[in-house]
């Protein structure tokens, strides 16, 4: 009877990995023409920080200022103007003259959520209706602007949140960042949306309107949570402001990423939900068919090893289709093809051992400095403090 109820929870885990390719796969489409013909082009002012050299970070920014949209600007927060990224800037900012950037060194605040610090010392310096805020890993389409805009105006959405997808791998740990962020994290993203009707929302790509934004107080109001991205969602909707996934797909360029890199990175995400929502998190193992097997094997006795294979044979599979439906530029790489199936195994293995890490640790090593996470992603424990 323990070895039949072992076997369904682990074919139930993988009717979850079918659901979740199959609504990527369904829902891939990045840019609807329909959604590019605006009936006004309000001012958007583009929000990044940038800290150090993130991969592609040239083309990253030139995607930026290569808009087709014909009203926005771009600000730029820095630590300090020392930092090695400030060449890159200035290239990138000399070559596109006509459009108005500004460069501001903020500092690093160690107190607070060191993102929100500097996104709110940007938003002193406009005053633009719309922000949208990317991170410097973000590359994007000419009409990716004007997809998002369009979410704002047609359906009065007060913040747009876009689906993540990455590519760009060049080492066996960047390859199995792409697995992660393109099956688990944009299943997630998609199934959320589609099905549960809940936000999912990861900060890459936010469309924020600005008027919603300071009827919090601005983002000063997130200074003291580390999940940022998912407060603001949490916090427009609760107000009563629509709040709006867009399918205009965003990609993150992971191209030099380590399998340290990638541990550390999970490891942080992994803490951050643990302290957001726990019972969800406690469920998110039911999501990994690989580690069930493993840990099952003295439930599934005899079982285990026809199952394994039937578990790695279909991951592999549904990883594949995933792939080759959304990554149209590693698909053409033979050597990232050839990589993908023993790195999408490790991913899931890696995901079983950073599942554990949140019980016993409850810091972060994050953007320069050590954070102790609280509930609710509440920085530290501070005295008076109280989640939002």
């Amino acid at each position: 009877m323990i070895t039949i109820i072992a076997a369904a929870v682990i074919t139930m885990s993988l009717g979850f990995t079918v659901l979740y390719a199959t609504l990527i796969v369904l829902h891939r489409h990045r840019i609807r023409v329909r959604d590019l013909n605006l009936p006004s082009y309000p001012s958007v002012s583009v929000f990044m920080t940038l800290t150090n050299l993130d991969d592609g970070l040239e083309e990253n920014l030139t995607s930026v200022f290569s808009l087709d949209y014909p009203n926005y600007d771009v600000y730029l927060a820095v630590d300090r103007m020392e930092d090695p990224c400030i060449e890159v800037l200035e290239r990138v900012r000399a070559r596109f003259p006509g459009l108005r950037s500004i460069v501001v060194a903020v500092g690093h605040s160690p107190e607070h959520n060191p993102k929100i610090d500097k996104l709110a010392q940007l938003a002193r310096q406009s005053d633009a209706p719309l922000i949208w805020v990317l991170d410097s890993d973000v590359r994007v389409v000419p009409q990716t602007l004007r997809a998002l805009v369009s979410e704002h105006l047609h359906r009065d959405a007060r913040l747009v949140f876009s689906p993540i997808r990455c590519h760009g791998a060049r080492t066996f740990g960047s390859v199995i960042e792409m697995s992660f962020i393109n099956f688990f994290m944009s299943g997630n993203i998609v199934t959320a949306w589609q099905l549960l009707r809940q936000r999912v929302i990861v900060g890459k790509s936010l469309l924020i309107e600005r008027k919603t934004l300071d009827h919090f107080g601005g983002f000063a109001h997130f200074a003291d949570v580390l999940a940022e991205d998912y407060w603001l969602g949490e916090t427009f909707a609760q107000g009563g402001f629509s709040v709006r996934c867009n399918y205009t797909w965003i990609d993150t360029i992971k191209e030099t990423s380590t399998v340290k890199n990638y541990i550390d990175r999970m490891t942080r995400w992994a803490k951050l939900r643990f302290n957001l929502k726990r019972p969800l998190y406690l469920l998110e193992i039911l999501l990994n068919p690989l580690a069930l097997v493993l840990l099952f094997i003295p439930l599934l006795k005899t079982y285990a090893f026809p199952l394994a294979l039937i578990v790695i044979s279909l991951r592999v599979a549904l990883e594949y289709l995933v792939f080759f439906a959304i990554n149209d530029i590693d698909r053409r790489r033979f050597p990232v093809v050839l990589a993908l199936a023993p790195a999408a195994l490790a991913k899931d293995l890696l995901l079983l051992f950073v599942y554990f890490i949140p019980f016993f640790s409850h810091t972060v090593t994050w953007r320069g400095g050590t954070i102790r996470i609280g509930k609710k992603t509440l920085i530290g424990l501070q005295p008076g403090k109280h989640p939002l």
